[in-house]
């Protein structure tokens, strides 16, 4: 099985979620608005969002990836918890390993989360993309994205060299996050299995690209405003 593993492509699931229309301007600084003031707990759940390896192309796939976290209006960024399960094909249950070729992979969070902010970068051709980071605490303190072969990949806090997310006001008060990012660093372990799966042992050449709409409790309305 090890032998046939060719690369090792990941789906993160919606890696960065939660936000509202894009800055116009490349220096702009956004903020969230929740109807009524005040802070309001945020959930999104996503199935198309795919974390890969520039070069190789196999996969990891997991049916479900919910998000979580407090949006408060007039902040300027928002902390959100993802959490990644489900075989392709199966009702997705907590604790199940996603897909991937060969076996299957579990993700662990470790206790990272992804940082939103409305700042603009202007690195995507509309100009329009938002800073994400990706934020450890604790130990360890990257993501660990382990193979049922023994492969393990490791993504530490760091905010990626280019792209993020652009945001999207939908009229029944939810918010669509598209994420394009790239120059996503990670490490390998274990050089003879990171060989056979031709991915290198330390590379910044993993992107991210998908989309996630998020919802307010209780039907309260969120967005995101230039200020």
């Amino acid at each position: 099985m090890i032998r046939n593993l060719k690369a090792l492509g990941l789906v993160l699931g919606a890696v960065f979620a939660f936000s509202a229309m894009a800055a116009s301007s490349a220096s702009a600084i956004d903020t969230f608005t929740v109807a009524g003031g005040g802070s309001v707990g945020v959930s999104g759940v996503s199935h198309n969002n795919v974390f890969k390896i520039t070069g190789p192309e196999a996969k990891v796939e997991c049916t479900t990836s919910t998000f979580s976290g407090t949006v408060t209006s007039g902040a300027k960024e928002a902390t959100i918890t993802p959490t990644y399960i489900g075989k392709i094909g199966e009702t997705p249950n907590h604790g199940v390993p996603c897909t991937s070729v060969p076996g299957s992979s579990t993700i662990d969070m470790n206790g990272c989360d992804y940082d939103l902010t409305g700042s603009t970068t202007g690195s995507d051709i509309s100009q329009s993309d938002a800073t994400v980071w990706i934020t450890c605490n604790g130990s360890p303190n990257e993501i660990f994205i382990t193979n049922s072969t023994g492969l393990t990949l490791k993504i530490p806090g760091q905010t990626p060299t280019s792209g993020g997310v652009t945001y999207v006001n939908n009229a029944d008060g939810t918010m669509t996050v598209n994420a394009t990012s790239t120059g996503i660093t990670y490490t390998c372990e274990s050089a003879f299995l990171c060989g056979l799966a031709g991915i290198a042992t330390e590379g910044n050449t993993a992107d991210y690209n998908g989309s996630v709409t998020v919802a307010g409790a209780g039907g309260k309305a969120i967005s995101w405003s230039a200020s």
